[in-house]
């Protein structure tokens, strides 16, 4: 299994700084909307990577729908949270004409396994989304789809109802035309399950699945994978939070070694553990040299690191806790 953790490790070539000047937006569902923007700089960037924007809330990421296919635009497609800083910017103050700056791209979320998006050897795929999460996943859908691919491509997303499905008219418009390209969807909890995966792709050992959404959908996900006696390393999944609407009071508990404290949501694991009374080896609280690295067993973190750690050492579950904040109740190996 690949786990891909928040702000993760970039990919090459490095960052750009970019002016976004939005030319559109458009309405996705009731509470969704696409907004189109023509960057200053021709972006090069692999399908399922994010941008971070500065906005005058603050920065947020906002995973790039729009395919690098398509490069004279950029589109990022945000649900609107009640309360929440930056889709309710987004909603309710952004207009046609205006500039925003940001950098990226960012993330490891894709089937491009090197710089080019048409590397993957893969000929099989199945992709797995929930709610928000369809972001990605339809960059990757949209890419292939533009490239004219072969690759056999199962798509079946998950929302509350038909109301909230995103991009449906445009699913079923691919799934139309391309008839290596199916759609399928799911609504509510109990929609989901590992009967009627296996119905819809019983081959499903032999494809490489991709996955994106809440916590619980992942976790449901991969069980019904496992019943299904689909290969762990066939499955990359994409770990992201609901935005927050307010200072945060959840409090995750959190295991490291032997010791166990609780960790807030907005409260890094050094800082926690510090105030626990718990010993932790560091020497900054800004994740620049790497004292503090530990391997994560279990949950999931929102990373934010400036050095530190190598990419390599993401892939196999490694963390600064001094940048990491809990999403989940996590163990970490002492």
């Amino acid at each position: 299994m690949t786990v891909l953790l928040a702000e993760e490790a970039r990919y090459t070539p490095e960052p750009v700084e970019l002016r976004l000047r939005c030319t559109a937006i458009r309405p996705a569902t009731h509470d969704v909307r696409t907004f189109v923007f023509e960057p200053d700089t021709a972006l090069a960037f692999r399908p399922g990577q994010y941008l971070m924007l500065r906005l005058p809330v603050g920065e947020r990421c906002y995973t790039i729908a729009s395919p690098p296919t398509r490069p004279e635009t950029l589109e990022l497609t945000v649900k609107h949270h009640p309360g929440g800083a930056g889709s309710g910017y987004l909603h309710e103050e952004l207009r046609v004409g205006q500039t925003l700056e940001a950098s990226g791209p960012f993330g490891r979320f894709s089937y491009a396994t090197q710089f080019s998006y048409t590397t993957r050897p893969e000929s099989r795929y199945l992709f797995l989304s929930a709610g928000s999460g369809i972001t990605p996943v339809m960059a990757m859908i949209r890419t292939l789809f533009d490239l004219g691919s072969t690759a056999d491509a199962v798509f079946l997303h998950t929302a509350r109802g038909p109301a909230d499905r995103i991009f449906g008219a445009e699913l079923d418009a691919i799934a139309a035309s391309a008839p290596n390209f199916r759609v399928a969807n799911s609504y509510g909890r109990a929609g989901l399950t590992a009967e009627s995966l296996a119905a819809l792709v019983p081959d499903i050992t032999e494809r490489a699945v991709f996955c994106c959404g809440p916590h619980g959908y992942r976790e449901r996900i991969t069980e019904i994978l496992a019943l299904l006696g689909a290969d762990p390393g066939n499955y990359t999944e994409e770990r992201f939070t609901v935005e927050q609407t307010g200072p945060s009071t959840v409090n995750y508990p959190v295991r490291l070694g032997a010791a166990s404290f609780e960790c807030g949501a907005e409260q890094t694991v050094l800082d926690a553990a510090q105030q626990a009374g718990v010993s932790v080896p560091f020497s900054c609280g800004q994740g620049m040299c790497g004292t503090c690295k530990h391997t994560l067993l279990s949950g999931s973190v929102h990373m934010r690191h400036n050095g530190g750690i190598r990419p390599k050492e993401i892939e196999r579950n490694r963390i600064l806790l001094c940048c990491a904040k809990p999403q989940e109740p996590l163990v970490i190996e002492g």
